[in-house]
């Protein structure tokens, strides 16, 4: 683990820059927009976080509760075609 670390290190100090994701937050144009994004979202109206967003959230919520029920009801079907009795699962000809 020591070796892996210290290999990172290296790697870092040759490219000269470095790992970080806090650069681009120093534009006061990217401030502007995340504060305006945070006072959206903060609002109290009745709406989820999860829905804040707009039609997209919607589609993808009511896609994920859709599958999710699928899903169950697929779960649902094979346990009880795998635990029926084998003379329920022979067809009558």
């Amino acid at each position: 683990m020591f070796l892996i670390s210290r290999n990172i290190a290296k790697l870092v100090l040759r490219n000269g820059r470095a790992i970080s994701t806090t650069s681009s937050l120093r534009d006061p144009r990217s401030l502007v927009k995340l504060k305006t994004l945070q006072s959206a979202y903060q609002v109290e109206d009745g709406v989820p976080i999860y829905l804040k967003s707009g039609f997209l959230d919607r589609l993808l919520y009511s896609t994920t509760i859709v599958l999710t029920v699928v899903g169950l009801v697929n779960t649902l079907i094979t346990i009880y075609n795998h635990a029926r009795p084998n003379s329920w699962k022979t067809e009558a000809c």
